[in-house]
């Protein structure tokens, strides 16, 4: 890739940086951690699922993170963290989807 000129980038008031981890073959994601950036502010979020039961649960907690953080934009590594939030979001409680 090659950038003409200085590129101009301009930051919200909140900064969440997203990583997933999992297991592809078997379609099962047990961490999520989230690094929610304010100024001068950082506060980090884990999430983990013991097992294939509770990954669900690890996506409602960051849904609830995200529909809290409503000056943010959200940072990931690539297309991995954001096939795995689409593969769950219909595992992910409807009340949690709609704040």
């Amino acid at each position: 890739m090659h950038v003409h000129g200085v590129p101009s980038l301009t930051l919200s008031p909140t900064q969440v940086y997203l990583d997933i981890e999992g297991l592809p073959d078997r379609g099962f994601y047990y961490l999520i951690g989230a690094l929610v950036v304010r100024g001068e502010s950082q506060e980090y979020h884990c999430f983990w699922a013991d097992d294939e039961s509770h990954q669900a649960a690890i996506f409602a907690e960051l849904a609830e993170l995200l529909t809290a953080t409503t000056d943010g934009r959200v940072f990931h590594y690539g297309n991995y963290d954001v096939n795995a939030v689409r593969r769950m979001l219909s595992r992910v409680p409807e009340s949690s989807r709609t704040r």
